[in-house]
C-alpha cells in the first residue's frame, strides 16, 4: 500500500510514463515498419531506387542509431538527459513538419532523410532510460527519508516493472492504426506489390503523422519533468545529509539497548 501511494504521488514518474509510452510506440513502429515504408515509398513510388539501395538503407539505420546513442551519452552526462530528450522531440517535430509542408510520397530524398533521422533520434535518446530510472529512484528515496522511512526495500526493480507494465502495451497501438488505414492493401505493402496513389499517400502520412503529433504531446508533457541536472545534485546532497544525521541517532538507540541489556 505504501509503494502504491508513493507512485501515485510521484509526479515525475507520471510525466515519464506518458512520454515513454509515446516514445516506445514510435520506436517500435519505426523499427517494425521500416521495410514496409521503404518498399511502399521508395521502391514503389520512386523507380530510381533499386532493391539493393533499399536494403543498404535499411541495414545502415540500426548501426547509425547505436553510434549516435554512444555519442550522445557524454552530452547526457554533462548537460542532463532531460535537455537531450527535449532536443530529440524538437528535431522529430521539425522534420515531420518539413515533410508535411514540402514532402509527398514521391519526395525520395525527403523520405530517406526522415526515415534515417527519425529512427536515429528515437533510438539515440533512449539511452537516457537508465539515467532517468536512477534519478526517479533517488527522488522517491528522498521523499521516504523525509518521512523517516530509511529502511524501505530497493525500488529499482519496481520502477522498471511499473514502467514496462504501462508502456509495453503501446507497442501495438500504431501497428493497429496502420492496419486500419492501409486496409486491404496492407498485405500488398509487405510483399511490395503494386500500390495505388491513395495507399502511398496513406503510408506517407502514417510515417510522419505519429512523429508530428506524438512529439507535440511529448514536448508539452516533458515540461513538467523537474529532475534536471542541478536539481539532482541538490537531491543527492540532501539525501546524504539526512542519512548522515540518521547515524548518530541510530548509535544512541544502540547504546540505549546495550544499557537495558546490562541492567
Amino acid at each position: 500500500r505504501k509503494v502504491v501511494r508513493d507512485f501515485l504521488r510521484h509526479g515525475n514518474f507520471r510525466t515519464w510514463v506518458v512520454m515513454e509510452m509515446l516514445l516506445e510506440s514510435q520506436g517500435n513502429f519505426a523499427s517494425s515498419f521500416q521495410m514496409t515504408i521503404v518498399n511502399g515509398l521508395l521502391l514503389e513510388a520512386n523507380r530510381d531506387f533499386s532493391r539493393n539501395q533499399c536494403d543498404l538503407l535499411l541495414s545502415c539505420i540500426r548501426p547509425l542509431s547505436q553510434i549516435f546513442g554512444l555519442l550522445l551519452y557524454v552530452p547526457m552526462q554533462k548537460i542532463g538527459y532531460s535537455k537531450v530528450y527535449t532536443r530529440g522531440f524538437q528535431l522529430n517535430l521539425a522534420i515531420s513538419l518539413i515533410l508535411f509542408v514540402f514532402g509527398s510520397p514521391s519526395s525520395a530524398r525527403l523520405v530517406v532523410f526522415f526515415i534515417v533521422v527519425n529512427a536515429v533520434a528515437i533510438h539515440a535518446v533512449q539511452g537516457g532510460f537508465h539515467l532517468a530510472m536512477s534519478d526517479m529512484v533517488i527522488e522517491m528515496k528522498l521523499n521516504q527519508a523525509k518521512e523517516g522511512r530509511f529502511d524501505e526495500p530497493s525500488l529499482s526493480g519496481i520502477f522498471m516493472g511499473a514502467n514496462a507494465l504501462v508502456c509495453k502495451p503501446m507497442d501495438s497501438f500504431l501497428p493497429i492504426v496502420a492496419a486500419k488505414c492501409l486496409g486491404s492493401s496492407f498485405s500488398d505493402v509487405l510483399t511490395t506489390a503494386s500500390l495505388g496513389h491513395d495507399h502511398q499517400r496513406a503510408l506517407f502520412y502514417l510515417m510522419i503523422g505519429p512523429a508530428f503529433f506524438f512529439s507535440l504531446i511529448q514536448l508539452r508533457v516533458w515540461k513538467n519533468y523537474t529532475l534536471t541536472k542541478r536539481r539532482m545534485e541538490e537531491m543527492r546532497a540532501e539525501l546524504k545529509r539526512l542519512n548522515e544525521n540518521r547515524q548518530p541517532e541510530r548509535g544512541r538507540k544502540n547504546n540505549r539497548s546495550k544499557s537495558l541489556l546490562q541492567i
